[in-house]
């Protein structure tokens, strides 16, 4: 029911013919009639106590959409060696206990790091050769950093 209510909510139900598609699911298909239908549920997931999301993923996590300024956060955040060959060292200045993602060519995440403490080693060995982006995330801004992996 919470991903139904977050994806109409959200407007990734509300396309040609999809109420259609999901009726023998999902009868509350468009924002209107889900939000004049579910009034609680509305409120709780626009409840930004909850932070639920409040934008459609597209696969695209280090954009400049939505005013989101490249490389908008401090220089404190570095990664090394660069290029690398099995593993990449990341401090993060003051950004404790933060996450990074590797990004592929084509934006996809293939890989999730927990940053702790002022510097994280991460494996990239099972990486091919190549180029990828390294981002930090936080408060709707971050650091990209592009890696080669030997």
């Amino acid at each position: 029911y919470v991903y139904w209510s977050l994806t109409t909510l959200l407007g990734a139900q509300d396309y040609t013919d999809r109420c259609n598609e999901i009726a023998n699911e999902w009868g509350l298909c468009t924002v209107t009639n889900f939000q004049s239908t579910d009034v609680t549920m509305t409120a709780l997931l626009t409840d930004p106590t909850y932070k639920f999301a409040t934008v459609i993923p597209d696969g695209n996590y280090c954009s400049t959409q939505a005013g989101i300024e490249d490389d908008s956060l401090d220089s404190g955040f570095m990664i090394y060696p660069n290029p690398a060959q099995s593993v990449i060292n990341i401090t993060q200045g003051n950004f404790e206990d933060e996450s990074a993602y590797i990004l592929d060519n084509s934006g996809r995440i293939i890989s999730y790091i927990k940053l702790t403490g002022p510097t994280t080693q991460h494996d990239i060995s099972m990486l091919s050769s190549g180029s990828y982006q390294v981002c930090l995330i936080k408060n709707a801004q971050y650091k990209r950093f592009i890696i080669q992996k030997d």
